[in-house]
């Protein structure tokens, strides 16, 4: 049973260390969220190691300066994992096994050509002429994934492989409504018959790297997995056996019944018991693992 609590105060001695989810926990894209600051403060000075995973398709050094940008302190976040960069590794290994320079599409929020170049590919601009689709993001396109759907039956000509760097089936906006993210046109491909390789939450192989990270001594019992999102962080986290916090006015506000939850601002008094009841009601729907606590804000 999922155990409701008002902040990380109550659990703080529960844990070594603590990694957090960064979209819907920390921020919206545009404002941080209350209290973020101080409860980054609180876990470095109760000397906890910070791990920040996100699944974005971009680099850290653009999610760090995003983070700056918002005035969140990244100076106490020891770690920042992306998705994005845990991608490019991959492209390269995946061009090495062609016996031609492959040719890549990109689908990003930004031009990360040289990027990708630097991974071996030539970018192509022709959807049915290329080897690697490379997945990132989709916010430049106003419709979501129903813009990109006439792509996907020409990738499938040339049997493009699709490289998945954000695996975010739905993201949350600045002012709370619901987006499409790239993981649901990477689905869509798969539906088609096209071959998909996803990085990022909830696959196992970005939690095992954050942990490899902390000290050796760290134990996944001791560590705690913070994210707005069951299909995400919190079934990765139960995936990869490390307890799991549920940020409930994060992507399920409403899904919770949440609706005036406003994460900017000090949380509003509200039901323990119903919200645990509600997060297993919709742990159910969703089919996903419950978490081991949820809590309004990533407060401490």
């Amino acid at each position: 049973m999922t155990l409701s609590i008002p902040s990380l105060k109550s659990i703080l001695h529960l844990f070594d260390a603590f990694l957090i989810d960064q979209y819907g926990v920390l921020h919206n894209g545009s404002q941080a969220f209350f209290g973020i600051n101080s409860t980054l403060l609180t876990l470095k000075n109760n000397q906890k190691p910070i791990i920040m995973i996100s699944n974005s398709g971009r680099s850290a050094k653009h999610n760090i300066k995003l983070m700056d940008s918002l005035s969140i302190h990244t100076n106490l976040i020891d770690h920042v994992i992306t998705s994005g960069d845990c991608t490019l590794p991959i492209l390269s290994n995946l061009a090495k096994k062609y016996t031609h320079t492959p040719l890549c599409f990109s689908i990003s929020n930004e031009n990360n050509h040289k990027e990708l170049s630097a991974c071996g590919v030539n970018i192509t601009h022709n959807p049915e002429n290329t080897d690697i689709v490379f997945l990132a993001g989709i916010d430049n396109y106003e419709n979501g994934a129903l813009d990109i759907q006439p792509l996907l039956p020409l990738f499938l000509k040339n049997n493009a492989l699709m490289l998945c760097a954000n695996p975010d089936i739905h993201g949350i906006t600045s002012n709370g409504d619901i987006r499409d993210g790239p993981g649901k046109v990477a689905l869509q491909y798969q539906n088609l018959g096209g071959k998909v390789i996803r990085t990022g939450k909830p696959d196992t192989a970005i939690f095992q790297h954050a942990l490899s990270l902390l000290p050796s001594s760290t134990t996944k019992e001791r560590t705690l997995m913070i994210g707005d999102s069951l299909e995400h962080d919190i079934l990765g986290g139960y995936q990869t056996h490390i307890p799991t916090l549920l940020v409930a006015s994060g992507i399920h506000k409403n899904q919770l019944n949440l609706p005036l939850f406003n994460p900017l601002h000090a949380p509003q008094p509200y039901d323990h018991e119903q919200l645990a009841h509600s997060c297993q009601k919709l742990c159910s729907q969703l089919n996903t693992p419950a978490p081991t606590y949820i809590s309004p804000l990533f407060i401490a």
